[in-house]
């Protein structure tokens, strides 16, 4: 933790903020992405923060635990925060398991890549 150089792809459109999260988000780097995204959440405005997960193979408790935490913190500041994950993939069944569908919303892929316009989803 406390990599000031921790970075993720990010973008921005006219109606959301996009977070590419990592391949795999375990207890080694999910003490940085929890900061990375507290940090993202003071500067979002206009629109919803979107986790994208749909590049995510494999996400642990360490994992879940920073995106809820990052969920209850944007929802504090009034802040929407959603999950983007593969309906079919290994974290939506994580999520599902661990009753995660009822804190960050999870949406289908397809919510537009950094240019705006609309991504293919599989």
């Amino acid at each position: 933790m406390g990599h000031a150089a921790y970075v993720v792809p990010t973008w921005r459109t006219s109606r959301y903020t996009v977070v590419e999260l990592p391949a795999q988000i375990d207890f080694t780097n999910a003490g940085d992405l929890r900061e990375h995204l507290m940090r993202l959440i003071g500067f979002v405005s206009g629109g919803p923060l979107i986790a994208d997960l749909t590049g995510t193979s494999f996400c642990d408790s360490s994992g879940v635990n920073a995106l809820l935490r990052v969920h209850t913190r944007a929802a504090e500041l009034g802040c929407r925060m959603y999950a983007a994950v593969d309906p079919d993939g290994s974290v939506r069944k994580v999520f599902d398991l661990t009753a995660v569908p009822q804190h960050p919303r999870l949406r289908r892929p397809g919510f537009g890549d950094r240019h705006g316009r609309r991504r293919r989803t599989r």
